[in-house]
């Protein structure tokens, strides 16, 4: 996991905790204390902070990993927002996930990495991505789609399909537009087709437009 996601995650435990408790997750995470810089950190490192970080704010790893996954979005589009086109929205960016992470992992001089998340339908409304990764850190892929609906002052409906958490080998997730054009019936329709059944999760995020193509494979988020 790259230094600044790191570095990300330490703004975000102390907006809301005393000084040293960036300090304490370490201890609790059987760590040295690590200086943080823009350079790749070990996996087992990363997975240790964050349990530590969940932990010592009495939040389930879950709740943690959205909360944090909201706030990684706003510093992420700071520093790579130019790969953006300035007329995308959320839906827009949430389709071509792959080609911007891809873009950014670049300018970090990162080779491709093991978090991906595959585009499978997209319509001007809703996008329903297969999310990936040996990590399972998919509420931390929900966290930073919704702060990229909160970026863009939309808002979106998350539907929970499939998740590795439930012994499938990968999670399924459903992106909606909050009054989008496309309806829950028509988005029932085509995932049936697909052998796939809904399953809702109370969740929000936000809305954005592009017009849809079936079959397509798109992407990978940063980590």
């Amino acid at each position: 996991m790259h230094g600044f996601i790191l570095s990300a995650l330490e703004r975000y435990v102390l907006s809301s905790q005393d000084p040293r408790t960036w300090a304490r997750m370490q201890q609790y995470a059987g760590l040295d204390e690590i200086p943080l810089r823009d350079v790749v950190y070990s996996d087992e490192d990363a997975m240790a902070l964050l349990e530590a970080a969940a932990h010592l704010n009495g939040k389930p790893m879950k709740v943690f990993l959205e909360g944090f996954g909201e706030f990684l979005a706003f510093p992420l589009l700071a520093r790579f927002g130019a790969i953006l086109y300035p007329r995308w929205r959320t839906i827009d960016v949430l389709r071509h996930a792959e080609d911007c992470i891809q873009k950014a992992r670049r300018q970090l001089g990162l080779g491709s990495g093991s978090f991906h998340l595959y585009c499978h339908e997209a319509f001007a409304s809703t996008v329903v991505i297969e999310y990936v990764s040996p990590r399972r850190l998919c509420a931390l892929a929900i966290g930073l789609a919704r702060g990229i609906a909160r970026h863009f002052r939309e808002q979106i409906e998350v539907t929970e399909l499939r998740c590795m958490h439930r012994g499938h080998e990968s999670c399924l997730l459903t992106f909606r537009l909050v009054n989008g054009a496309v309806s829950a019936t028509a988005e029932r329709r085509v995932l049936a087709g697909r052998g796939v059944a809904t399953q809702k999760v109370a969740m929000h995020v936000a809305p954005g437009t592009v017009p849809g193509r079936r079959g397509r494979r798109d992407g990978e988020l940063a980590s």
